[in-house]
């Protein structure tokens, strides 16, 4: 398990919409807080050099089981999530998080524009699951998103749409 934070530099002007280097996810929008689900070290660490570059605050997991373990005691905004996962696969955990977030009274908190104050202090909102899908076929498309994945990405990663991605939710 792996946990990153950075400050984020001053805002730079974009008109593009796109990401550029050096600029960060942080200085265009409030910051956002990421859990990698990822058993491949090599994508783990892939994703993780990115979210740094980005200057955005993440945290990793092996399996579904720890992501569980870690979105109940965690704060996070977005999972990206490997559909391909030991002790727990990817679309059990998905289902199990959309579960606790329905029966628990108080849900984990976001600090993003979508999340929605519920007048009791605390800030209410439902976490966005990436899900991590090796392949294009529509029945593995189907399933992640019937489990509750809000949307998808394709191996390999592009980059520059996990930024498009993580800009538009």
């Amino acid at each position: 398990m792996e946990t990153g934070t950075a400050s984020a530099p001053t805002p730079t002007a974009d008109t593009s919409g796109a990401i550029k280097d050096g600029e960060t996810l942080t200085s265009i929008r409030p910051p956002i807080s990421v859990l990698i689900v990822e058993n491949n070290r090599i994508n783990q660490a892939i994703l993780a050099a990115y979210m740094r570059k980005r200057k955005i605050q993440y945290a990793t997991a092996d399996n579904g089981q720890e992501a569980v373990e870690r979105w109940q005691t965690g704060h996070y905004d977005i999972i990206i999530m490997n559909i391909q996962l030991p002790v727990m696969d990817g679309i059990q955990a998905t289902k199990e998080i959309r579960r606790l977030e329905k029966s628990s009274p108080a849900p984990p908190t976001g600090n993003t524009p979508f999340a929605n104050s519920q007048g009791d202090g605390a800030t209410r909102s439902s976490v966005i699951i990436f899900a991590h899908i090796t392949s294009s076929f529509e029945a593995d498309r189907a399933k992640a998103i019937e489990a509750g994945c809000n949307d998808l990405l394709i191996r390999p990663i592009s980059l520059p749409l996990l930024d498009k991605k993580i800009s538009e939710w």
